[in-house]
C-alpha cells in the first residue's frame, strides 16, 4: 500500500475501476476519454508513491520508531538526547520531519 491511508487507497482504487467502465463501456467523447486518462494516472501515482513515517501505525508504534531512529543517530543523556550527529540535528522540530520521511519497514520505519 503506497498511498497515505486505507481510505485514500480504497477512494483511488475505486476512481481506477471507475475510469476502466468509462473508458471501455460508455464511449465517450475522445475529449473526455483524454481527461478520464489522466485522472487515471493522477490515480496511479498517488498509489505507487511510498507511505511516509506519519502514515503507517499507531502514535505509540511511531514513537516507538522515532525513539529508534534517534537511538540510531544520538546519544541519550538522562532525560534527553545529544543529536549533533543526526541528519536531522540542524532541522527546528526534527520530529515532525521524521514523521515526513519515507518508511521502510526494514529499517524500522525510515529510510
Amino acid at each position: 500500500m503506497g498511498a497515505n491511508n486505507m481510505a485514500m487507497c480504497e477512494a483511488l482504487s475505486k476512481i481506477l475501476v471507475l475510469a476502466e467502465y468509462l473508458q471501455t463501456r460508455c464511449g465517450v467523447p475522445k475529449f473526455v476519454a483524454s481527461e478520464i486518462s489522466e485522472i487515471e494516472q493522477a490515480a496511479k501515482a498517488a498509489l505507487a508513491a511510498p507511505p511516509r513515517n506519519c502514515d503507517v501505525g499507531t502514535p505509540e508504534e511511531q514513537t516507538k520508531r522515532m525513539d529508534a531512529f534517534c537511538a540510531s543517530h544520538g546519544e541519550h543523556i538522562g532525560q534527553s538526547w545529544r543529536c549533533e550527529k543526526c541528519p536531522l540535528f540542524t532541522i527546528n522540530r526534527c520530529e515532525l520531519a521524521w514523521a515526513q520521511m519515507p518508511y521502510d519497514e526494514k529499517e524500522g520505519g525510515t529510510k
